[in-house]
C-alpha cells in the first residue's frame, strides 16, 4: 500500500527522460516487428493474433510456466501461446494474473523474511506507514 499516484509522478515529472531513453526501443521495435508506428510522440500498436503470440512466446519463463499452470499443464506451451494469442481479453486477462500470482508470492516471501528480521511490531508500524501513505494518496 503506497500512494497509488506513485507511477504517474515519476512519469510525468520525467517525460522527457523517457522520451529519450525509449524512443530508440520503439524504433527499433516498431520498424522491426511490422507491430505498430511511431512518430515519436505517440504510437499505435498492431494487437493482431500474431503480435500478440510474438510477445506471448517473448515472455520470461515464469510467466509461460505461470499460464501453463493455469491450464492444468494439459496444454503444450505452443499450443497454450496460440490458443490465448487469438483471445485479446483472455490473453490480456492471463497475463495480468500470472504476474500477479509472481508478485504476491514473493512479496509474501519478502514479508515473512521482514518479520522474522525485524520483529513483529517493527513490521506492524512499518506496514501502518504505508497503509498511512495509501490513504493520504486516495485523497
Amino acid at each position: 500500500g503506497e500512494d497509488q499516484n506513485k507511477v504517474e509522478k515519476l512519469v510525468d515529472n520525467n517525460m522527457g527522460e523517457f522520451h529519450h531513453l525509449y524512443r530508440p526501443v520503439l524504433r527499433d521495435w516498431f520498424s522491426t516487428s511490422g507491430g505498430g508506428n511511431v512518430d515519436f510522440e505517440n504510437f499505435t500498436q498492431d494487437t493482431s493474433k500474431h503480435v500478440r503470440l510474438r510477445l506471448l512466446k517473448s515472455l520470461p519463463s515464469a510467466v509461460q510456466k505461470g499460464l501453463l499452470d493455469r491450464k492444468g499443464r494439459s496444454m503444450d506451451t505452443t499450443l497454450l501461446m496460440a490458443d490465448l494469442s487469438g483471445d485479446r481479453l483472455r490473453c490480456a486477462n492471463g497475463v495480468r494474473d500470472t504476474i500477479g500470482q509472481i508478485v504476491r508470492k514473493s512479496s509474501e516471501r519478502q514479508s515473512a523474511k521482514n518479520i522474522i528480521s525485524a520483529g513483529l511490531v517493527k513490521s506492524i508500524r512499518y506496514s501502518s506507514r504505508k497503509v498511512n501513505k495509501y490513504l493520504a494518496g486516495k485523497k
